[in-house]
């Protein structure tokens, strides 16, 4: 059986409108420029910075309305959903070694119910983990593929440096000194056979779930973490294609995180 696009629209008669979309709101060196001036524009525009503030302030309810008022129980889940916040400075330290696979292992891995800590739609599991290792005890540095099915990290790139970083995210302040960073790439391909393009969506939602869990489990284990939408998915790709012994080409990058130890 042939697994292909039949089922997208396509866009002049030869592009799936998943892969339109994707490569036109791609982040590469021509179009990053204009990226940066457009958060500088919204920061420096005041009806921008009055609506974020509004977004995040309490207010007072409405006399109609009905009360969500929270009885804690003070458990570590709700600690960790409490204490939730991004971290954008990193020190050098180590991150311990029981802590990284608690990290990754719980946020996507499998569960006590013969499944996985997360959901995928169909229950597909497309998602793959690129998994870049600085500073984490105990693992040489490099870049790795996350093995869910095995629970292990498999090497790609062993000569990896910091400066590396460049032909994978423009979000360069926040990887320069991460103990390591977390990237979802995927090939779409049976997601959308299923679902057309629609299963685009459903990728993201499931990065989503993944990403909210290495946040919040991070957090409970008292390693920094911020998300970023900051990723090069062209250049990452090639990289990996030049750089590894897999075949990357039909992926593309939905997501990264990068972690370490609050400075």
């Amino acid at each position: 059986m042939k697994i292909d696009d039949e089922s997208c629209l396509m866009i002049n008669n030869k592009l799936p409108l998943y892969k339109y979309f994707n490569e036109n709101t791609s982040l590469n060196n021509q179009n990053s420029s204009i990226f940066n001036t457009s958060i500088a524009a919204a920061f420096d525009d005041e009806k921008y910075r009055l609506h974020t503030i509004n977004t995040v302030k309490h207010s007072t309810r409405k006399k109609e309305s009905y009360p969500i008022d929270i009885e804690y129980d003070d458990n570590e889940l709700e600690k960790a959903i409490l204490n939730r916040k991004s971290t954008r400075n990193f020190s050098n330290k180590l991150v311990k070694n029981k802590d990284f696979c608690k990290i990754l292992g719980l946020s996507f891995g499998f569960n006590k119910c013969d499944g996985f800590t997360v959901p995928s739609a169909g229950g597909i599991y497309e998602i793959k983990l690129i998994v870049i290792i600085n500073r984490v005890e105990g693992i040489k540095s490099g870049i790795y593929l996350y093995d869910i099915n095995s629970s292990s990290l498999l090497p790609l790139i062993s000569n990896f440096n910091t400066w590396d970083y460049q032909k994978i995210t423009y979000s360069l302040t926040l990887a320069e000194n991460c103990a390591f960073s977390v990237h979802a790439i995927t090939n779409p391909i049976f997601m959308t056979y299923k679902y057309g393009d629609r299963g685009y969506r459903f990728l993201n939602l499931e990065c989503g779930h993944i990403f909210q869990n290495l946040s919040l489990i991070a957090n409970h284990l008292n390693v920094g973490s911020v998300c970023s939408g900051g990723f090069a998915e062209k250049s990452f790709i090639e990289y990996l294609n030049h750089e590894s012994c897999l075949d990357f080409h039909d992926y593309m990058v939905l997501y990264e995180e990068f972690f370490g130890k609050e400075s």
